[in-house]
């Protein structure tokens, strides 16, 4: 997945970290996805749900209620027409592996 447009990607996702930065078991942190859409299912079949800035702002928020947050989830996504996608090579599902070559289209 490549954007058409320069600038940060915002992905959504759910964090637990305390606050003194020192490490604990039950740090962690999870990228939250969506159901691939317009023909995506091709490469995977989910998709990072990714935001614009200023629905990030919002999902960040502490103000924004569970409603909202879930309102955001369902209709701030970025299109996936605002993306280029490609297939990779299935190593890249192994959290061991790391370098440029995993990102090859194959």
């Amino acid at each position: 997945m490549l954007p058409k447009r320069s600038g940060p990607l915002f992905l959504a996702g759910v964090a637990i970290l305390q606050p003194d930065n020192e490490a604990h078991d039950d740090d962690g942190f999870i990228v939250i996805t969506t159901a691939a859409r317009s023909g995506l299912f091709d490469v995977h079949g989910r998709s990072p749900l990714i935001f614009a800035a200023d629905a990030a702002r919002k999902w960040l928020d502490p103000a924004t209620s569970a409603r909202e947050v879930e309102d955001v989830a369902r209709s701030a996504a970025v299109p996936a027409e605002e993306f280029e996608w490609f297939p990779v090579s299935p190593s890249v599902n192994r959290v061991g592996n790391d370098g440029a070559e995993l990102v090859k289209p194959v």
